[in-house]
């Protein structure tokens, strides 16, 4: 189940990606996307390799949920400061 919600955040993340990168450079905001996203488990990997080591097993899942409400906090706060044209329904 933890990798099913993984894989549909991934999902949802590159189709937000896809509709708002613009054209001509989908490409390379693409590439930048999974190299973020490759660095991203690398660390999450090796610090969690470590915590789960020297804390607990659960250390990595602790690390893990934390900073998906640092990314939650920040996506609120980019929605309030800048929350885009409201789209009109045809």
């Amino acid at each position: 189940l933890l990798g099913v919600g993984q894989i549909s955040a991934f999902f949802g993340a590159t189709t937000l990606l896809s509709q708002e990168a613009p054209k001509l450079s989908r490409g390379a905001v693409g590439g930048a996307f999974n190299t973020c996203g490759a660095i991203g488990i690398l660390v999450a990997g090796g610090l969690g390799g470590r915590l789960f080591d020297s804390i607990a097993p659960s250390a990595p899942f602790v690390l893990i949920g934390i900073l998906n409400a640092c990314v939650m906090l920040f996506a609120i706060y980019v929605r309030i400061k800048a929350p885009g044209p409201i789209p009109v329904k045809s």
